[in-house]
């Protein structure tokens, strides 16, 4: 089934996984010798200059991706790679043929 939400566009272009990835995020957190504040205030805006992810906005391109396939598929890529637009068709339709073979 295809996702609606977080994931939406988002597929494996080696095993055509839609469910499963780990995507690189990067968070701030606030650190001191002698330990970490995880509930500290956020810093000024100028202070962290990295992009800030919003619902609007989703993944970026060149995030980097990768599927995390129960079976161990494991493909590295960016998000540009793995969005369903990009991805070859006629790849996909000899996959499904090959994966409808087996269980005949």
């Amino acid at each position: 089934m295809a996702n609606t939400e977080f994931l939406e566009g988002i597929r494996c272009p080696v095993c055509f996984e839609e469910d499963r990835f780990v995507i690189q995020v990067t968070v701030n957190a606030l650190l001191c010798d002698d330990g970490y504040d995880w509930m500290a205030s956020q810093p000024d805006p100028d202070h962290f200059p990295g992009r800030v992810l919003t619902e609007d906005e989703g993944l970026g391109d060149e995030d980097p991706i990768s599927c995390a396939n129960r079976n161990g598929c494991g493909h590295y890529g960016t998000v540009a790679e793995f969005r369903i637009e990009n991805q070859d068709k006629e790849r996909e339709t000899t996959w499904r043929r090959e994966m409808q073979l087996q269980y005949i």
